[in-house]
This record gives structure tokens, C-alpha cells and sequence, in this order.
């Protein structure tokens, strides 16, 4: 079928699932570290058994700890990156956030895929998110795959987003909360306090049409 990829859902190690389903821990999991080492184990352990294939997981949020965890994998998604299912986090967890996809991306050559859990569906909170995840791409334009959707289970008729920016020209740098990135065609500023994503194409906003980076 021409299928290149194996993707493990919800790998990010809590028992906060397990608890609730069963009134209380499994045996075989009394504390959160047996369950953690039980997880990444079972993740390492398709990884190396299928090296045909690419190993990507579900990561959930930018923990530092639970990514450098799974280090081994393909690539991975951010289930709730620059969003807090339903909430905007601090521009400072932003950052955080921010420098973890860098790590994940430009560092250890991964691709990351940035799922959007916004409270709301403006076309603002769309360009800020999608902004902030042009800051991480590789220098070769890759390596991010953007998705804004609070619901999974509905579309919302916002601007998908392609820009012809062409490649990075330097990595991002920050000033306070507010990053900026400059490409071959035009620059990429995020405020993460003001929750603003700006894009600008040989000093022109364009519109978009595509949001594959």
C-alpha cells in the first residue's frame, strides 16, 4: 500500500487515564515510573523491531521531559502546542513550548506535527499559531506540519496558509516575548504576550492557501 510510517497514539507517560477508567493504579503500574519506563520500552521496542518504517508518536504537549524521552522516535505530534486544550498558556510556557519544537526540528532533524487546541476559532489565533510554527521549520522550508482544530470532530472554515517565503536564512531570535525569523522572501514575527503572528512578503501580507510547510 505504499504506507512508510507507524504512528503510536498517546504515548505522553500519565496514569491520569488509567486512574479513572479502573477506580484506582493497575498492578503492574503502582507508581508513575513503572508505567513511564513501560511505555518508552514499548515505543523503543517497534522502533528498532521496524526500521523499514518511520516511528512517529503522539507527544501531547511540549513537555521537555516526556520528548527528550522519546528521542529515538521518527518524528512526532504536538497535540497541544502554543495551547493548553482550550486555553492560551503564558507567552513564557509559549517559549518554552517554542524551544522544545527547535530542539526536536533543527537539533535531532525530526519533524514535528502542531496540532492547535485553541478556545476559540478566530482568524488571528489561526495566522498566530501558524506563525509561531514557521519560527521552528528547518532550513530546508520542512519539518512542520500545522493543523489548527479545537474539535477533531469539526471543520472550521478558517485561511489555510502558504506563503512563498522561500528558506530560512538564519534561525529564530527572540526579544523579550516577541520572535522573529528572517527567509529568503520575507520575515516571520510571533508576540507571544500579545498573541500575534505577523507574515510579511517583500513587506506585503499575502493570503493563504495551503498549510503544509
Amino acid at each position: 500500500l505504499g504506507v512508510n510510517t507507524f504512528f503510536l497514539d498517546n504515548l505522553q507517560p500519565g496514569l491520569g487515564g488509567i486512574t479513572q477508567r479502573c477506580g484506582g493504579n493497575p498492578m503492574e503500574y503502582p507508581v508513575l515510573n513503572d508505567y513511564v519506563g513501560q511505555i518508552v520500552e514499548m515505543a523503543r521496542n517497534i522502533t528498532e523491531s521496524m526500521p523499514n518504517y518511520r516511528i512517529q508518536g503522539n507527544l501531547s504537549n511540549a513537555s521537555p521531559t516526556v520528548w527528550s524521552q522519546f528521542s529515538f522516535l521518527n518524528g512526532a505530534m504536538c497535540e497541544s502546542c502554543f495551547s493548553s486544550w482550550g486555553s492560551w498558556p503564558t507567552a513564557a510556557k509559549m517559549l518554552s513550548v517554542l524551544s522544545v519544537m527547535n530542539t526536536w526540528i533543527n537539533q535531532a532533524g525530526r519533524d514535528v506535527y502542531i496540532v492547535i487546541q485553541s478556545p476559540d476559532i478566530l482568524e488571528s489565533s489561526n495566522r498566530f499559531a501558524f506563525a509561531a510554527s514557521l519560527l521552528v521549520a528547518r532550513n530546508d522550508g520542512k519539518g512542520v506540519y500545522f493543523h489548527f482544530g479545537r474539535d477533531y470532530g469539526k471543520t472550521y472554515l478558517l485561511p489555510e496558509y502558504k506563503y512563498d517565503l522561500g528558506l530560512p536564512t538564519a534561525a529564530y531570535v527572540c526579544s523579550g516575548y516577541i520572535c522573529t525569523r528572517t527567509f529568503e522572501r520575507g520575515m516571520v514575527r510571533v508576540d507571544f504576550e500579545a498573541r500575534q503572528g505577523l507574515i510579511m512578503l517583500s513587506s506585503s501580507l499575502m493570503t493563504p492557501t495551503s498549510t503544509s510547510v
